[in-house]
């Protein structure tokens, strides 16, 4: 179960606001969930994050050094934390604590089932796994890409073409 998303989605903008009625946080990865690695945010998505961010609290956890998201996001209202460590929860302990986040009442949103999925659900939070925006990514990332191959063909997760509720196998 750790391993198994909530729900499993092609992009962020599939997912579908009107079935959170009792959420208050959205949790973002950044690279790869947001924007290609490395870059910035494009427009449409900056559009999507600032209209979430009037109904709900958004948090962006990156591993991604916090200056360069900070630049890329010229979002009010939003918070950002980078050099996350993800997958280890110690930090995000912290920051749940330190901004009072419900777990029962959050959603984190990433790309990777070992440094997105297995996060969220090990603090308890609903998952949603997205499929990454780009090939390119941090040399360290690759090594989780392996993990994750098998993790799927464990998990019998597939990339998602449309929404599907998952699951929990592992």
């Amino acid at each position: 179960m750790i391993f198994t998303p909530d729900y499993q989605f092609e992009n962020i903008f599939e997912i579908n606001l009107d079935e959170l009625n009792d959420i208050k946080t959205i949790i973002f990865d950044y690279d790869n969930t947001l924007a290609p690695w490395h870059s910035s945010i494009d427009k449409t998505t900056n559009d999507f994050i600032a209209n979430l961010a009037n109904k709900f609290r958004i948090v962006i956890l990156s591993n991604s050094n916090s200056r360069r998201l900070e630049n890329s996001l010229q979002i009010p209202n939003i918070i950002i934390y980078g050099n996350c460590h993800k997958p280890f929860i110690h930090k995000i302990k912290k920051i749940f604590t330190h901004l009072d986040i419900d777990a029962n009442k959050c959603i984190f949103v990433g790309d990777n089932l070992i440094t997105d999925i297995s996060v969220g659900n090990r603090l308890g939070c609903k998952t949603v796994l997205v499929n990454k925006i780009s090939s390119k990514e941090h040399i360290f990332t690759y090594v989780w890409r392996i993990m994750e191959i098998f993790i799927r063909i464990v998990c019998n997760l597939k990339n998602a073409d449309k929404g599907n509720k998952c699951k929990k196998v592992f």
